[in-house]
């Protein structure tokens, strides 16, 4: 678990006639008929709402509404909780209400800002379509057409609404590929519109379907045009990533490869070859996979099931109390909602960079923002969870963040993944690290054989270096700081993974106490003592072969 909104540029669209005095008019006569409802909010809300009516008043009075009123109104709807309950509210309460208050919000766009509730209003008003299309058991070539018409002015929002949608409620990405190769296939004019959603950075769960969309299509057209399939539409690196995801897909692409009916895919003018799916490693991902498809959270009990994870590892540590766990807040991939509530939190731009970051890469992170702990789980496999909850577990004992040697530094994260990968295996048994057998069938492979990538040779290298006396003698801070930030994460996963198998395995024939495990829950890790520590892990373990 790594530990831790650029602006967007308008919508454009045709020109339109322009009826601010009516837009405003009718977004006034929409709060008057809701004002009762919108009093009987919460305490805090209705603070808000106060502020919200004076202002609101005070702005437009009686006098005729004109483009410049629109500013200050959008001002109050960026920071406003009422403000979006009272559009939201009234959505469904007046035909076409929405389709106006959306011209209201196009108006803003116009005059140079962007309210949040633009977004909350597409996405409540494009759930109603979907309510309809899975009733009706259309396609999702259906579903964009329908889309595309009722909004013949904004495309790309409603659209990337839909997909969150359609992921909230919890259709398989998988699913939607599928329907999505078919939909590129027929030839719809608005496929390539689809297909240049890739390039919205912020729309993570397009690219995920995108990217599995073109794997089905490319799978469906016969091997022989893959290269044309996938020509500059995804980048190689993309599509490893986001299939890696969904180990089922990850697996047939590394069988092809190994049948030799697929050896090279050319993309966005490279070439990915692939020999960067290690049959060894996408084998032992898919046999993962395969044990842990029943074994996954629920999307929408996310944070119960969560706590459930942390409840049962506290009793395994033998911990009583853990702090913070009324400021824990615990979001998903499918629960992208989770940005907005960052706003609120008033996170600068190095942490909203680091976040798109993290979920385009589909990766846990942890942040502490305030007073708040914020965790999300880029995977709901549940070996994952319980190793993203030991993490946290862990944190509560490190006081902040330490300057480290380079050395100390490699050392406190094998400390932490050995820590967590323990964790995982105290909840999902089955779940199984690579093997000192796999990093020999790697380190010592045919220097020919394209099946390993030159990455994971190095790091099985490096690894069977480090164990080959048996003592594991620390690494100098010079050869630390020659590692590649690949390459120090792919060891420090591989070595850290590999001895909390050898901690579990001790643990379950009770050759370990639970004390000693505590202690290792609770230890600090203080600065230049984490390769000491280290050491008496490896001194503990009596079943290292």
């Amino acid at each position: 678990m790594r530990e831790g909104p650029e602006a967007t540029s308008p919508l454009q669209r045709p020109e339109k006639p322009d009826h601010v005095e009516e837009t405003v008019a009718l977004f006034r006569e929409l709060y008057e008929r809701n004002e009762q409802r919108i009093l009987a909010l919460s305490d805090a809300d209705s603070a808000g709402l106060k502020s919200y009516r004076a202002n609101y008043h005070n702005e437009f009075g009686a006098r005729p509404a004109t483009p410049e009123d629109l500013l200050p109104l959008s001002a109050l709807t960026e920071r406003l909780t009422a403000a979006k309950l009272i559009v939201l509210g009234t959505y469904h309460s007046l035909d076409e209400s929405d389709d106006v208050l959306l011209d209201l919000l196009d108006l803003l766009l116009e005059q140079g800002r962007r309210p949040v509730l633009y977004t909350d209003l597409l996405h409540s008003n494009t759930e109603n379509l979907l309510v309809g299309w899975r009733e009706r058991g259309e396609g999702l070539d259906d579903l964009v057409e329908a889309v595309l018409e009722r909004y013949p002015y904004r495309r790309e929002e409603p659209l990337r609404a839909c997909f969150s949608h359609l992921r909230d409620l919890g259709l398989p990405c998988h699913a939607m590929a599928s329907d999505l190769a078919n939909l590129q296939r027929s030839g719809r004019q608005y496929a390539n519109r689809l297909v240049k959603l890739v390039e919205l950075e912020d729309a993570p769960e397009v690219v995920h379907v995108l990217t599995l969309g073109q794997y089905h299509l490319a799978r469906a057209n016969a091997f022989g045009k893959i290269e044309e399939t996938l020509a500059g539409l995804i980048p190689a690196k993309d599509i490893l990533r986001v299939l890696q995801n969904y180990p089922e897909h990850y697996f047939q692409l590394a069988e092809d490869r190994a049948s030799h009916r697929l050896n090279v895919v050319r993309m966005d003018e490279t070439t990915l070859d692939l020999s960067y799916l290690p049959p060894m490693h996408v084998q032992s991902t898919f046999l993962a996979w395969q044990q842990e498809v029943p074994r996954r959270l629920d999307s929408f009990k996310v944070y119960e099931g969560f706590l459930e994870i942390l409840r049962q590892l506290k009793q395994e540590f033998s911990i009583d109390l853990i702090q913070h766990e009324d400021k824990l807040r615990i979001y998903h991939y499918r629960d992208l909602g989770f940005l907005g509530d960052l706003y609120k939190l008033r996170c600068n731009e190095a942490e909203f960079a680091f976040v798109r970051e993290q979920v385009l890469a589909g990766q846990s992170f942890y942040m502490k923002k305030r007073t708040n702990h914020i965790i999300f789980l880029g995977n709901l496999a549940l070996s994952h969870v319980a190793e993203e909850a030991t993490h946290y577990l862990k944190q509560n004992f490190i006081k902040g963040r330490t300057t480290r040697t380079p050395s100390d530094e490699f050392y406190y994260h094998v400390l932490n993944e050995m820590i967590g990968f323990f964790g995982s295996k105290l909840i999902c048994p089955e779940r199984q690290a690579p093997t000192f057998d796999h990093f020999f069938a790697l380190a010592e492979g045919d220097e020919d054989d394209l099946s390993i990538s030159p990455l994971d040779r190095r790091i099985a290298t490096v690894v069977l270096e480090q164990f080959k006396t048996g003592t594991m003698a620390q690494l100098e801070d010079s050869q630390v700081s020659a590692f590649e930030p690949e390459l120090f994460r792919g060891i420090v996963h591989a070595i850290g993974y590999l001895i909390g198998e050898y901690l579990y395995r001790n643990f379950a024939a009770h050759l370990l106490d639970r004390d000693f495990l505590k202690d290792l829950m609770i230890n600090e890790y203080k600065k230049d003592r984490c390769y000491r520590l280290f050491v008496e892990v490896l001194q503990s373990i009596e079943q290292l072969d």
